[in-house]
Formats: C-alpha cells, sequence, structure tokens
C-alpha cells in the first residue's frame, strides 16, 4: 500500500480552547492523503461552533457523553462504509509535528499493515516525554509508560515492539478495528487501549513505538490534570476491570490482593504528585 487513506479521529468533549490547535497542527502535515472526522461527544461549549472550515474535516455529533471506548465505537460505525484504509485515533489536546503521521505510515510499510503503531509523546506542559511505548509490570499486572517523565527518546527508546500503543495517538488499520468489533465499551475511560492491543494479538497483531514520529499532548486536559482525584478514582476502577478481563482468575486474585497491598503506597504516591 504505497500511500493508505488515513481517517484522523478526534474524540472531542468541551474542547473549545484546544480543539482547533490540534487541527491545525495536522493540516500541517506533509503527510496529504488524510481527512479529519471530528467526533463530538456531547459536548456543551462552543467546540463545534467555532470548528475550523476545510474540505478536509467532517463532522460526527453524538447527543451525549458517551465515554471512549462507546464514542469512537459510535464512529466507527458511521463510518465504516467510508474508503478508509487506516484510522489515527487522536486526542483533541494534542499537537502534531508536520512528519508525525507520514513517519507512522512509513513504519507500517516497513513492519506490517495489520500492525498497530504509535508515537513518542511529550507532555506540552515540560516537554519530558510521557510515552515511549507501553508495558506491563509482570509483578502486579499494571500497564505503564515507558520513559515516563524522562527527557531523552530518539538515542535511548528506539523504534521497536512494545506490548501496547497508547490511544492518545494510534494507528491501526479498519480491517483490524472491524476485526476487533471496536473497543471494549466496559471501559468508560482508561486502559481501554491496553486492551484493545491485547485482544488484537489474537489477530496477529503487535505494537510498535516510532521514535521519530512525536506529538505534543497537554495531559488530562478534559479531567482537571495529570493528577486529579477524579482521573485517579476513574483509573482504579478500569484497572480492576483490565485485570479481571485480561487474567484467568487465579491471576487476577493474585494481582488484586498484590494491589491492595500497595494502595498506601499509590496513595501517598498521589498525595505527593496533587502537592507538587
Amino acid at each position: 500500500m504505497i500511500n493508505p487513506k488515513v481517517n484522523i479521529l478526534i474524540l472531542n468533549w468541551n474542547g473549545s480552547h484546544i480543539l482547533n490547535n490540534c487541527i491545525q497542527s495536522i493540516l500541517k502535515s506533509t503527510y496529504n492523503n488524510y481527512c479529519i472526522t471530528i467526533i463530538d461527544n456531547g459536548s456543551s461549549d462552543d467546540s463545534i461552533n467555532n470548528l475550523i472550515e476545510n474540505k478536509k474535516i467532517f463532522l460526527i455529533k453524538i447527543g451525549k457523553n458517551l465515554g471512549y471506548s462507546s464514542g469512537y465505537n459510535y464512529a466507527f460505525k458511521k463510518i465504516k462504509n467510508n474508503k478508509d484504509d487506516y484510522y489515527l485515533l487522536l486526542n483533541n489536546d494534542t499537537i502534531l509535528n508536520e512528519e508525525t503521521i507520514g513517519h507512522l505510515v512509513d513504519s507500517m510499510k516497513i513492519y506490517g499493515e495489520n500492525n498497530i503503531y504509535g508515537p513518542n509523546i511529550l507532555n506540552n506542559n515540560d516537554g519530558r516525554n510521557w510515552f515511549c511505548g507501553g508495558s506491563i509490570n509482570l509483578i502486579n499486572g499494571i500497564p505503564y509508560h515507558i520513559g515516563i517523565n524522562s527527557i531523552d527518546s530518539f538515542n535511548i527508546y528506539k523504534t521497536r515492539e512494545v506490548n501496547y500503543i497508547s490511544g492518545c495517538c494510534m494507528l491501526i488499520s479498519k480491517k483490524l478495528i472491524s476485526n476487533l468489533n471496536g473497543f471494549n465499551e466496559i471501559y468508560k475511560m482508561y486502559f481501554e487501549d491496553v486492551d484493545l492491543c491485547i485482544r488484537s494479538k489474537r489477530f496477529g497483531a503487535k505494537c510498535y513505538y516510532v521514535s521519530n514520529s512525536t506529538i505534543k499532548h497537554l495531559i488530562s486536559y478534559s479531567l482537571g490534570g495529570s493528577f486529579s482525584l477524579k482521573k485517579y478514582l476513574i483509573k482504579v476502577m478500569s484497572l480492576i476491570k483490565f485485570l479481571y478481563i485480561n487474567n484467568n482468575i487465579f491471576l487476577f486474585v493474585i494481582y488484586f490482593f498484590i494491589n491492595l497491598l500497595l494502595t498506601p503506597i499509590y496513595s501517598i504516591y498521589f498525595l505527593v504528585k496533587k502537592a507538587l
């Protein structure tokens, strides 16, 4: 596939201050065979009223906030008959470099069309790494971002196969999304991307972190920042679901009790980060 059609799917909820910045960065891309589909998840602000007008931009309006998984699945059904080859799932609080999409597509040509690809994601607030590929802790079963808060990425965290790709920016084929029936809607937010990547392995897919493809991410904009209490509670509930779904009952019980024992440490870590 020489020049695949990429439909960039941006799930938006009350992103009036960030959405157009994201779109403008996409429109500067050196890769040209794309369109942008804004999936408005029941916004109550003026996100859509002030949307940039461009022939490459399309809109899907949802009457209420369905959450991450259901919001994307709603859009997958709406555009299933479109002539797209790939979907680039993208947060509305991101900024793409001009070469971001092109580097992801180039990696697809090297490693294979049936795989999932993701870029180096930088924290927009301090320029440090936020995501250099995803892995899973063998002791407690918790997924984690490789290289988070580090500075160097290109020289240390090179393009390679990883356990999962962040749903913040994920290039995946339309065919694979169809085979997977989209995201598991048991998750309202968090871990649905990891779950999708794990399930994709049943269809022979692998996940690749692409070091020379970069985006900036305004961390947890819709939830009040990186260390909001709301985010913490949502993550805990999604983690329990993730551990239960993706492990046998014996391993789930082990992981559950290990994490239960570690709860005081998690809580102290949260409070310290919240105070900084």
